[in-house]
């Protein structure tokens, strides 16, 4: 029976023409197909990750690191088979995981973080859901295995992006000289407007460098046969350029961020992303197949594709709040799956039970997150008290208003030191550094969501405040308007009606772009109505603008701290803490604290 994508709404697989799903809705696809001997894949793949700021810790972005660490296990190439006949002659392997895979030198694993230092520093990674069964993909006994090999390169921050690009310009070259597969993968955090994704850099990591779109089209040799897969938020924008013509397996589609998954309730650790569980598992019911049958039908690259989808909606049951989307190069998607896809038939369910199980409570509260030197703890001590208890306050004002899943890339970090800090677990690695930037972000979320609130009220649109709607909720119950909100998301950010955060106030945050899009999609304005209103708010905040530059001159304009004006905020926070106490009930008996300027 074959697969037709119109059957399948939810399933986006992007044609190459248009780089729309619509392109492909009314053809059908055969789901199998014979073996076709795959030839030798190469593989590189780079985690963009850095552990300025301890970015890299598991209550981070060390989910990164995780799915880095997992593949590069489950990918290790395998030797040509020892067993000798009694001829003298060498057997030849039946089973297709026998068969020699690629040689190291044909794969390259990038990052910018030495594992070991990782382990001192964080003990374990691991990746899998806390409430199941989680596998550790780096620890100290890994260490041996990982440093010998000759796959990884951990080379400077400062120039992993350079190499990475340098590395993918020579292997796509050598692909295509010898008609053979390359698989890359990426791992970082992505951005909304340019898709771009963090790789390496010595500052911020939300103002670190970003392999773009154009980077990638440049550096692949024409021809090639490429396949990209990439856990990065809004990573399906990747695939809807078709000036690319690559097969891609993208996280989330272009407008949604990707999830990891759930932290622990202890010590909120995150182990990896739930999109690289579901590809994995989909490749681990592939085990088995034997390659000399030759009445075995294989699955095909759609199958796969719909496979994937089918297992992350299983797994995840905010699969549809974030989507996927696949596609295939000269949309091609009836080859076998390992010939589009790059993915080697191996065993992959032996490599992961050869992973050692994280039993919970193994790593609990006692476990340092961070080894503080007598500087840090020094620091810690001066300017810990008030921001603190600021950062505290203002995180309880932020966290009841529905600010988004603790699981979405651009929260995990934020929210994690949130619930460390009102929940009084130990807050250690919570130092001055990260105190200041989770304060400077906070401020920018909440100013940014009261500015939300005012051009709605600016457009006249009935619609409840944004402090007190759950966005992710009210998708669930319009599902049907969930493209419509994506264009019209794409249509505000496009516009850049919102200010981009500044200094240490990243990364962006989306709910105000969101949530504009949902009010004036429940509103039913037509599409040219909703060009209008745009247009409108963009006028609006020219003007704001404009009369603060004339005011105060150009030097206020290029101050963030400005920007963050406490009088702006106060009024958002008033506003705030008000509809807070009227939503919780044991609060509305209850008379509210005389406010303080």
């Amino acid at each position: 029976m074959g697969i037709k994508p119109r059957d399948i709404p939810d399933l986006n697989v992007v044609g190459q023409s248009t780089g729309k799903k619509e392109e492909s809705w009314e053809r059908e696809f055969v789901s199998h197909c014979p073996p076709d001997v795959q030839p030798r894949t190469r593989v590189i793949a780079a985690c963009g990750v850095t552990d300025v700021g301890d970015d890299a810790s598991p209550t981070v972005s060390g989910f990164f690191l995780s799915d880095f660490y997992l593949l590069f296990h489950l990918l290790e190439p395998t030797r040509e088979p020892s067993l000798i006949l009694e001829n003298g002659s060498q057997a030849n392997p039946k089973r297709i995981d026998e068969f020699p895979n690629v040689t190291p030198s044909r794969q390259l694993w990038f990052t910018c973080e030495a594992p070991r230092a990782l382990v001192e520093k964080y003990s374990v990674y691991a990746h899998g859901d806390f409430r199941k069964e989680r596998r550790i993909v780096l620890e100290d006994t890994l260490l041996p295995k990982i440093e010998q090999s000759d796959r990884l390169r951990v080379v400077p921050r400062h120039v992993l992006l350079e190499r990475f690009l340098a590395t993918l310009r020579e292997q796509s070259r050598i692909a295509f000289e010898q008609n053979e597969p390359l698989l890359v993968l990426l791992f970082g955090h992505g951005d909304a407007k340019t898709y771009g994704i963090q790789v390496g850099g010595e500052g911020d990591p939300d103002r670190g460098p970003r392999l773009l779109i154009n980077h990638v089209k440049a550096a692949i040799q024409p021809g090639a046969q490429v396949t990209l897969v990439t856990t990065s938020c809004f990573s399906g924008g990747w695939l809807i350029h078709p000036t690319l013509n690559l097969t891609g397996i993208a996280a989330a589609k272009e407008n949604r961020e990707s999830l990891s998954w759930p932290q622990s309730p202890s010590v909120r650790r995150v182990s990896g992303s739930r999109v690289a569980s579901a590809i994995v598992k989909t490749l681990m019911d592939r085990d088995g197949l034997v390659l000399s049958d030759e009445e075995c039908q294989f699955p095909t690259y759609m199958k796969l594709s719909e496979s994937i989808w089918d297992t992350l909606k299983q797994i995840d049951e905010n699969a549809m709040d974030t989507g996927m989307v696949f596609s295939a190069q000269d949309d091609n998607w009836e080859t076998e799956y390992r010939r589009r896809s790059g993915f080697p038939l191996l065993s992959y369910q032996n490599r992961w039970e050869t992973l050692r199980i994280l039993p919970r409570g193994e790593v609990d509260d006692s476990s340092p997150e961070t080894a503080l030197d007598p500087a840090t703890s020094l620091a810690n001590s001066r300017t810990g008290s008030l921001k603190r208890r600021m950062v505290r306050h203002l995180g309880q004002i932020y966290l009841n208003s529905f600010p988004g899943l603790d699981d979405a890339g651009p929260n995990v970090a934020l929210h994690n030191s949130l619930h460390f800090l009102i929940k009084d677990y130990n807050t250690k690695h919570l130092y001055g550094p990260i105190i200041d930037k989770r304060f400077e972000q906070l401020l920018y979320r909440l100013d940014i969501m009261r500015e939300a609130d005012k051009m709605r009220q600016h457009m006249n649109v009935e619609f409840p405040s944004i402090f007190s709607i759950d966005l992710n909720e009210w998708e669930r119950e319009h599902a049907a308007s969930r493209d419509t909100v994506d264009r019209v998301s794409r249509m505000i950010l496009n516009r850049n009606i919102f200010d981009q955060p500044m200094g240490l106030a990243g990364p962006a945050y989306l709910k105000p772009w969101r949530y504009l899009a949902i009010s004036l999609v429940s509103s039913e304005l037509s599409d040219q109505e909703i060009e209008v209103q745009l247009d409108g708010i963009s006028t609006y905040k020219k003007n704001i603008i404009s009369r603060i530059f004339n005011r105060y001159g150009k030097s206020i304009m290029e101050r963030n701290e400005v920007r963050l004006a406490h009088s702006a905020l106060l009024e958002g926070l008033r506003e705030t803490r008000r509809r807070m106490r009227s939503l919780s009930p044991e609060k509305k008996a209850e008379k509210g604290p005389k406010e303080q300027a």
